[in-house]
């Protein structure tokens, strides 16, 4: 995968300087459990009673083979009870591709539990691409992308949302592939979650998650 950044805000591929997360985690979910037990009735290792955001989705997921999936098409949008010390954090998933279909799925950080605001890095199927993007109030912008990326069905995907004061970044299997400098619209710390648009609900496809997690710097 290659860095590609869109807008003014971006760095360039050159070094790290915001490594991963060292502190104390705040959220931690394996989504362990028996199939077809509800997101919203599951609780996880660490911080992760789950809540479907009041204004930001609606679609029910549920714990399938110890990975975590939407149960009909639409938008789902949750967060964890964990709270971070402050709003600077990451916010790490294991996104598990099962098959390609109309989907999308990013996680989130610096959730607004009263409104439909937070910051986002994850996959776009509609583009095929990684992406960072924001919702404030509902309105969504993409902030940045990056090249065309194909995912192979049956493999998952270590995502990390690393939210650094006005420095965003998204590394999937810990390369670096899409950063803002720009954006620091969203300031509160809010909490962590995910977000999914799914066109096609199933066991067996789609995107899911195997494990989702937060971590204070």
């Amino acid at each position: 995968m290659t860095l590609l950044l869109t807008g003014a805000g971006s760095t360039g591929a050159g070094g790290d300087p915001h490594p991963a997360a060292a502190g104390s985690t705040f959220v931690n979910d394996t989504f362990t459990g028996s199939d077809a037990v509800t997101l919203a009735s599951h609780t996880g290792e660490t911080g992760a009673t789950w809540t479907s955001h009041a204004t930001g989705g609606g679609v029910a997921y549920q714990i399938q083979t110890n990975r975590v999936r939407a149960t009909t098409n639409g938008v789902g949008f949750y967060h964890a009870s964990g709270v971070p010390s402050t709003a600077e954090y990451d916010v790490l998933g294991d996104l598990y591709f099962a098959s390609a279909v109309v989907d999308s799925s990013a996680v989130a950080a610096r959730i607004n539990t009263a409104a439909d605001t937070a910051y986002f890095g994850g996959y776009q199927s509609t583009t095929t691409k990684w992406i960072l993007w924001k919702r404030v109030a509902g309105a969504t912008t993409v902030i940045a992308s990056s090249n065309v990326v194909s995912l192979t069905p049956g493999q998952t995907y270590s995502l990390r949302l690393a939210i650094r004061d006005a420095w965003k970044g998204l590394y999937v299997d810990s390369v670096l592939v899409v950063e803002d400098i720009a954006d620091n619209t969203i300031t509160a710390k809010g909490v962590a979650g995910f977000r999914g648009s799914v066109g096609t609900a199933g066991a067996a496809v789609g995107i899911q998650y195997a494990r989702l997690w937060a971590i204070n710097v």
